[in-house]
């Protein structure tokens, strides 16, 4: 997925650095439209608990006998790889926790396949069905995986741009409400990664501020494109040398 808007004259520079945007061909998909009859929701209702974990905290694998077949097939390391991958684009959107638990396990643990296209492809896909599946814990888990240096620097950025595009959607939502100490986690994390200029990460997480900056008020704009400049002045120096 890739955002589709264009951010502004002075990423141009940081857009050179920034990579791929995972599968940079294929169209990201549309946000559900907004139902301007939806009834809102009642004062007292609690919010749904979005991070239900420490980023940290390692996923035991569930027993197989829980899991589905399709599931089982998933975390098959003897299957076929293409079976594998169809699996988990076919995986239903009412996953339960067991399902969970499975998939936040694959993703915690680097593998050697993470080295190769299909391994890359592989979790992205997983990460693509977390989200669209809106997995408790999410944000912590792709929080854990960016930070972890231990994970393949594309799967780590991969993580990123998942962490970006679910805050984006919370923040396109009829409440748009983030917890503060959400907020906080979440700009903390993309300032660090505008640090990480040895690769694509810091480009990924400009182009994620300033895209969120223009829903989330307390991102600062001015702070991104400073940063992006400073950022694009560096490449500049970096080629001409």
């Amino acid at each position: 997925m890739k955002f589709k808007t264009v951010i502004g004259i002075f990423l141009l520079g940081v857009a050179l650095i920034a990579g791929i945007w995972r599968y940079e061909n294929a169209e990201p998909p549309e946000l559900p439209p907004r139902n301007p009859t939806e009834v809102a929701k009642p004062a007292n209702e609690p919010e749904p608990r979005r991070i239900a974990a420490p980023r940290n905290r390692a996923v035991l694998p569930p027993n197989p006998a829980e899991l589905s077949a399709s599931l089982r097939q998933v975390a098959d390391t003897t299957a076929d790889r293409d079976q594998r991958l169809r699996a988990v684009r076919n995986l239903p959107a009412d996953l339960g926790p067991a399902e969970f638990d499975q998939l936040f396990s694959q993703l915690q643990q680097p593998a050697a396949q993470d080295e190769t296209p299909w391994g890359l492809e592989f979790k992205n896909e997983i990460m693509d069905k977390l989200c669209a599946a809106d997995a408790p814990g999410l944000a912590g888990l792709l929080t854990g995986i960016y930070e972890s240096k231990s994970q393949n620097t594309v799967i780590r950025d991969y993580a990123l741009q998942h962490l970006i595009e679910h805050y984006q959607r919370l923040a396109e939502t009829d409440s748009g409400r983030i917890p503060r100490g959400e907020l906080r986690e979440l700009t903390r994390v993309l300032w660090d990664a505008v640090k990480e200029t040895d690769s694509t990460i810091a480009g990924t997480a400009l182009l994620g501020l300033s895209r969120l900056s223009t829903k989330i008020p307390d991102l600062d704009p001015a702070r991104v494109g400073t940063a992006a400049s400073r950022l694009a002045g560096d490449l500049s120096s970096t080629l001409g040398s």
